[in-house]
């Protein structure tokens, strides 16, 4: 066998070949979007029931479970190689949305609406579903 062989041989063994990463971009961004769909459907299914509250404050504060739970699936979600930060910037969105929900702020439309830094970073990750 000449060196050809060899090197060929060695090369084969035990390596991975070529690593293709865990995760591609569309599987992350798929993956992110059931998450942020059903947080929202969620999130205004507990709105809807809670209607009847006493005043606003309830009604939005009422919707921070699902959002919890998001918050959480995001941040535990494999990014795409050179992406790490998109998910932890997703679930950090969140978490300011849910912060402002629980202290108080009702806003959840407009320019200043509690949700304002996740509709940001969902729109510059083409993130539609997440997009309050």
């Amino acid at each position: 066998m000449g060196l050809v062989g060899v090197v060929w041989i060695i090369g084969g063994c035990g390596g991975s070949g070529s690593a293709e990463p865990a995760v591609t971009k569309r599987q992350f961004d798929a993956s992110a979007e059931s998450i942020c769909r059903h947080a929202v459907n969620a999130y205004f299914q507990r709105l809807a029931s809670r209607s009847n509250a006493a005043g606003p404050h309830a009604n939005a504060k009422a919707g921070v479970p699902p959002l919890k739970r998001a918050a959480s699936q995001l941040s535990e979600l494999e990014a795409p190689d050179g992406e790490e930060v998109r998910p932890q910037a997703l679930a950090k969105a969140i978490k300011h949305a849910i912060e402002e929900l629980e202290g108080g702020n009702d806003r959840v439309s407009g320019p200043r609406s509690v949700f304002s830094q996740l509709d940001e970073v969902a729109q510059d990750d083409d993130l539609q579903a997440c997009s309050l």
